[in-house]
């Protein structure tokens, strides 16, 4: 088998052009090898556990139960939503682990296989789209669940809900923006990276996943006005529950800005590879 060699201008004499384009190529080329790292990555996740796949049903339920019960006690005021709290904060809870899912696996894809992937002649890019691919498979069992529990709720979808998952595509392009340029960072700053999962946690309650957009607290609201997964959460969770809103012009804006930033994250995780691989062999 031929052997690639890395130097740390490989990269550097490619467009980001040329980098699209080998990204195109290498997927048609490597389809199968991505689709066993897939099914082996799915079938690993719950290999061990007595309840296997149930987590993807549990893990939500479990996730949000004390904020029912601070709502239900009258501790925590959420704001007015426009269905039931408890399905309000599932689907609410859904959407943000689908977010987070992308940068936490993304940013992983490297650190602790160094070794593996040395080893293995295939475009690293693969690796990453095996993430990609997992971390969208495992939404679904959430979403279902979220939209089963609204039904019981009474909530009726419109034409609208179709929109749901294209307006969920900017959260995407984000969620892969971070966690490429932190697969980097992981090799080299670990320190950094555990401070940054915290911040991540931190800005959950800091978006308006467990509360509305209209909740109480003026400082909350002053926060959430000035957050940009504001609009890329609340957005696509109303255009689901068929609640109106005006805020479409920031959704579009913060959508392309997501988008640029997961294109110049993809040109810098394509030049630092070299670097990278340097590093994970010391």
């Amino acid at each position: 088998m031929k052997s690639i060699v890395y130097t740390p201008e490989s990269n550097h004499q490619k467009s980001l052009a040329d980098n699209l384009r080998e990204l195109w190529s290498d997927l048609r080329k490597f389809r199968h090898l991505l689709k066993n790292l897939v099914i082996l990555s799915l079938t690993k996740q719950y290999k061990k556990s007595i309840l296997g796949i149930s987590w993807l049903i549990i893990s939500p339920i479990l996730s949000v139960v004390v904020w029912v019960l601070l709502h239900a006690s009258g501790l925590f005021n959420p704001g007015d939503t426009p269905v039931p709290y408890v399905a309000f904060v599932l689907l609410s809870n859904s959407i943000w682990m689908f977010f987070v899912s992308f940068y936490h696996g993304i940013s992983d894809c490297i650190l602790g296989r160094g070794g593996e992937l040395l080893q293995n002649n295939f475009p690293k890019i693969i690796i990453v789209f095996e993430r990609i691919i997992v971390s969208i498979i495992n939404f679904v069992i959430p979403l279902a669940l979220s939209i089963l529990v609204l039904l019981i709720f009474g909530a009726s979808f419109g034409w609208e809900a179709l929109l749901f998952l294209p307006a969920l595509l900017p959260l995407v392009f984000l969620g892969i923006a971070i966690g490429l340029v932190f697969a980097v960072i992981k090799v080299v700053a670990v320190d950094f990276t555990v401070l940054f999962d915290n911040i991540i946690d931190v800005l959950k309650y800091l978006s308006p996943v467990v509360y509305s957009t209209a909740v109480a607290s003026d400082m909350i609201q002053n926060i959430i006005k000035w957050n940009p997964l504001t609009y890329l959460i609340d957005y696509p969770r109303k255009l689901l529950l068929g609640v109106g809103t005006d805020a479409w012009e920031l959704y579009l804006l913060f959508s392309l800005l997501s988008f640029v930033l997961m294109i110049l994250a993809l040109r810098f995780f394509y030049l630092a590879l070299p670097w990278v691989f340097e590093k994970v062999t010391l």
